[in-house]
């Protein structure tokens, strides 16, 4: 939700935040931005939704995950960006929430307040 020109809010049962580190990407972890939370992949990953985001949930896990995690990310670096937010579970599980975000392709700032998101 969010009024036009404000950017976008995500209201979740969950305090989101910013997870994974921005380690360099490997061929099964992205490297997530501390700031904008966008998740980069190694040349070859991050082709498919699936690898995608087999890639984020392996950078969760190796720096710890927990509930309400969030990466944003492109498939395959083009088009429409995704919000994965992690259930704190390691892997991808049926739990964790995965959005496209219809429209949005650009990620210029996220703004974090009493636990919600916006995307500006």
């Amino acid at each position: 939700k969010g009024a036009v020109g404000t950017g976008d809010e995500i209201d979740f049962s969950s305090t989101l935040s910013v997870g994974g580190s921005n380690a360099a990407a490997t061929a099964t972890q992205a490297s997530i931005n501390a700031t904008t939370g966008v998740a980069t992949f190694a040349a070859g990953s991050g082709t498919t939704l699936d690898d995608a985001l087999m890639d984020i949930a392996g950078r969760f896990q190796a720096a710890t995950t927990s509930a309400g995690e969030i990466a944003l990310f492109q498939v395959n670096g083009a088009g429409d960006f995704y919000i994965y937010i992690s259930d704190s579970a390691n892997g991808v599980t049926s739990n964790d929430v995965i959005v496209q975000l219809q429209g949005v392709t650009i990620i210029t700032s996220l703004a974090f307040a009493a636990g919600d998101l916006t995307i500006l």
